[in-house]
């Protein structure tokens, strides 16, 4: 789940007098950025770049530090002019972001901004969304927009939702912007409901993402007869995952790569199912990919979103180490993607 925006320059500026208050609004800008925002230009295009190489070295650390690790995309080219407000800066962004932050002075004078107004949202035409907010960057805290992803970061998701609106709510984004996307399941391949959700997420994978890898988990030989038959075995599960891979044809999954293991080692080091997108964000789904089968959400699901990907690799790296011979990369080479 991500919010895109974009950034006056100057917003960013550091006066001479900044103080402790300056640098805390700074970081909380940075952390938002961080946990779930994408900047819609690259820095060098946005104008910050002699922002950042002028200010004291304690702000100019944390937004180089920012600048490595944080999302950012080229999606609005050479839009933005420095220095614009009011429609032009509007007219420069609609429907590529929902959030602009902007100077105290922007607020004021261009959007007409009460001294004590944080944020607003202004309305455009003709483009999805139909609704732009313009945040006081000294203000991000208050951000409608990213509040509102923070608050669905750790919502339930409803019964009777569509899955096509539940995958633009919390995953497309992040599908779009990912290059390696990870499923932990260990029921994933179980038939029914759990094998369909999996179809259906690698479909809506295979068309949001731009070139990305997918690395899949799942348990196979349970001796109680909850996952596959007894007898199903790594062998099986590469066939049949195999199969699913070769109806993909938008082209958004560049390689997928299978790792089949043995329930026991399933159950010792794993006991939640979970999406990876990169290195950045963790989305624990209680029921796992079959929440993605059918066309609406066939019941409820705990839902939460993490930022601190450590343990969940650490998890991964266990449950390789323990994947049955007949795991490895699917073939993906005879594909044909659609225009």
């Amino acid at each position: 789940m991500i919010v895109t925006f974009a950034l006056e320059a100057a917003a960013a500026a550091v006066k001479a007098d900044a103080d402790a208050r300056d640098l805390n609004q700074h970081l909380s800008f940075l952390k938002l950025w961080h946990e779930h925002g994408v900047l819609v230009q690259t820095p060098q295009k946005s104008g910050l770049m002699p922002i950042i190489d002028c200010m004291p070295q304690r702000f100019k650390t944390k937004w180089q530090t920012a600048l490595r690790n944080n999302r950012y995309t080229d999606k609005c080219g050479n839009s933005f002019i420095s220095g614009a407000g009011g429609i032009a800066l509007i007219d420069a962004f609609k429907g590529n972001v929902e959030v602009i932050f902007i100077t105290e002075a922007t607020a004021i004078l261009e959007y007409d901004f009460e001294e004590i107004e944080p944020t607003r949202k202004i309305n455009v035409s003709g483009v999805h969304p139909d609704k732009i907010e313009v945040c006081r960057f000294d203000c991000a805290n208050s951000s409608e927009s990213f509040s509102n992803i923070e608050r669905l970061g750790e919502s339930m998701i409803p019964e009777g939702m569509q899955i096509v609106e539940l995958w633009k709510a919390r995953f497309q984004r992040l599908a779009e912007l990912s290059k390696h996307i990870v499923i932990v399941d260990r029921y994933c391949c179980e038939p029914g409901a759990n094998i369909e959700g999996l179809k259906k997420l690698l479909v809506l994978i295979d068309g949001s993402a731009n070139k990305a890898q997918v690395s899949l988990f799942t348990g196979f030989g349970s001796r109680r007869g909850t996952l596959q038959s007894p007898n199903r075995s790594g062998c099986d599960l590469f066939e049949r995952v195999s199969e699913i891979v070769a109806e993909l044809c938008r082209g958004g999954i560049k390689g997928c790569m299978l790792h089949c293991v043995g329930d026991d080692s399933f159950e010792r080091y794993s006991h939640g199912r979970f999406l990876r997108f990169d290195d950045d964000e963790v989305c624990e789904i209680d029921v796992g990919v079959a929440i993605f089968s059918g066309s609406h959400t066939f019941r409820q699901s705990n839902f939460s979103m993490k930022h601190n990907c450590d343990d969940y690799l650490k998890t991964e790296k266990l449950l390789r180490a323990e994947a049955d011979k007949y795991s490895g990369p699917i073939d993906l080479l005879d594909r044909h993607p659609s225009n």
